[in-house]
């Protein structure tokens, strides 16, 4: 039998378990030990004979929300994306409106957006921004990755 090493505690798991490797160990503890996905795991071979094979299982340390503690280039994709506007594709936005006059009622709205072009102003502005939507998503698919300055957190 192998010995883990898990918060304060030994455990033993069969030693074919610790044979497969990091995965089996997590996926064996899993259940008694959520956080373990996320966790350091060290397999030790014994050099002496009869003794047994270690598996000492560390947490990783979290962040949680401490500001300053973020990389650089990770805190400024957070400041850019805060101060962005909040937007809705002004399609959709003219079809809530027409959902909502249509429920309540309300014949003369469809007839009255149609005469002012209000309609076709939103449909080109929509396509224009679903367009325009499509090349950033192809855009950041064929970006090449470049190195990081700074250490993602969690690695």
């Amino acid at each position: 039998m192998g010995v883990v090493k898990i918060e304060g505690k030994e455990l033993t798991l069969p030693d074919n378990i610790i044979d497969l490797g990091i995965d089996a160990v997590k996926d064996a503890l899993s259940e008694d030990f959520p956080d373990i996905e996320n966790a350091d795991v060290e397999i030790v071979r014994p050099r002496a004979a009869g003794q047994p094979v270690t598996a000492t299982v560390v947490k990783r340390g979290t962040h949680k929300g401490q500001w300053e503690s973020f990389p650089r280039a990770q805190r400024e994709v957070l400041n850019v994306l805060d101060r962005a506007r909040p937007h809705v594709n002004p399609a959709i936005a003219l079809a809530v409106e027409v959902l909502q006059h249509e429920a309540a009622g309300d014949t003369q709205f469809f007839d009255e957006l149609v005469r002012s072009g209000r309609l076709e102003r939103a449909e080109a502005a929509g396509e224009r921004e679903g367009r325009a939507v499509q090349r950033a998503l192809e855009t950041c698919s064929t970006c090449q990755p470049i190195p990081a300055d700074d250490i993602p957190v969690g690695f």
